[in-house]
């Protein structure tokens, strides 16, 4: 009968705290889609989220910005990780031009890894509701589909955004290709050029590196690619900026000085 009352007691108290953590999740999740909704600025809203990590377990919380990067004509794409007592961790996605924010974006992380397990991913459809300036949106998509030749919406700015693919060609322990490595060239060699193009004219740094890699295997095909392709890809290879991707058995965020300029290629 003891050991019966010890399971119950055991059981309810681990229920209370699920119960109990996941509504702490959920209060700081709210907290930072409070500022993210309220601030204009990226430096403040930095400061902002920095104050609330003060409040916490100084030894198991951090807030870094995880990269500042390039997304042409002087618009960057941030994002901010933080990790409050070891145990909660967000994400802030920006995009900002001369510090003021056209689009934030709160969602559920894991720490410092970039992508999201299917717990995370499910909570942030749920739950994710950016915050848009529709004016400074429509004019960086404005300026990005003249360039680009390509209608991108609102909602296309909002989802690759908040996409976080890896990119990798050859990853794991033996650099193995990769099976994104193996689709494309397969893409490549029987000529499927819009659903290249549509990933080398994609919102996500990581999956425009996929899409370079994709023309260059077209190259390696003697496929002919168009002017207006390859003034795109041109560009982009010498495009500095940071990609979340994999080295061997090594992920991370690396910067980059031009995405040809590395020997996965």
């Amino acid at each position: 009968m003891k050991i019966a009352k010890k399971i119950l007691f055991i059981l309810l108290s681990l229920t209370t705290c699920d119960g109990y953590c996941q509504n702490l999740d959920r209060t700081f999740y709210l907290k930072f889609e409070a500022i993210a909704n309220q601030e204009k600025s990226a430096a403040r809203l930095y400061q902002r989220v920095d104050s609330i990590k003060q409040t916490r377990e100084p030894v198991n919380s951090n807030i870094k910005l995880v990269y500042d990067r390039d997304v042409d004509f002087g618009y960057t794409h941030r994002l901010i990780n933080i990790t409050l007592n070891g145990t909660y961790d967000y994400h802030i996605n920006l995009l900002v031009h001369n510090d003021t924010i056209c689009l934030s974006s709160v969602l559920y992380g894991q720490g410092a890894s970039i992508r999201y397990n299917d717990y995370d991913r499910k909570s942030n459809i749920l739950r994710n509701h950016p915050k848009i300036d529709t004016v400074k949106a429509i004019q960086y998509l404005k300026l990005r589909n003249a360039f680009y030749d390509y209608a991108k919406t609102i909602d296309d700015l909002k989802n690759e955004l908040n996409e976080h693919e890896m990119f990798g060609l050859h990853c794991g322990d033996g650099a193995n290709e990769t099976d994104e490595a193996r689709s494309i060239d397969s893409l490549a060699k029987h000529k499927q050029i819009a659903k290249l193009r549509e990933m080398l004219v994609s919102i996500c740094s990581e999956t425009q590196a996929y899409g370079i890699y994709g023309y260059m295997r077209l190259k390696k095909y003697a496929f002919k690619i168009t002017k207006k392709d390859l003034r795109i890809f041109n560009y982009l290879v010498n495009r500095k900026t940071h990609l979340y991707e994999c080295h061997g058995d090594i992920a991370g965020v690396f910067p980059r000085d031009g995405y040809i300029r590395n020997k996965a290629y």
